[in-house]
């Protein structure tokens, strides 16, 4: 959930992320291969796994989405860490990563 209230999540079967607030439903993003985790990280920018045998982990920043990762199996959990860094359970490898996400201010 947002500061604002709003909440976000992911319809897996139709590809999207979508966001609720005040009884609306937006579409956040779409096109996406069974998205699956939805995290917002301490800089507001908001992480999504595709959950597929060749998943990716997404951060949606500024209107921008980038690919952090692919060719992932089964991504599932994630948390971040107080240095920025994303904590991600690979579920197909059976193993936790850690990402050091780039600065980009």
């Amino acid at each position: 959930m947002k500061p604002d209230g709003t909440v976000i999540f992911a319809e897996t079967a139709t590809g999207r992320v979508l966001s609720y607030k005040n009884g609306e439903v937006n579409v956040v993003v779409d096109d996406l291969d069974e998205p699956d985790q939805v995290e917002i990280a301490p800089d507001g920018s908001l992480w999504i796994t595709e959950d597929t045998r060749d998943g990716r982990l997404l951060r949606l920043k500024e209107g921008a989405l980038e690919t952090v990762l692919s060719g992932l199996r089964s991504p599932q959990g994630m948390a971040f860490g107080s240095d920025g860094s994303v904590w991600l359970a690979e579920r197909g490898h059976q193993r936790v990563l850690v990402i050091q996400a780039k600065d980009d201010r």
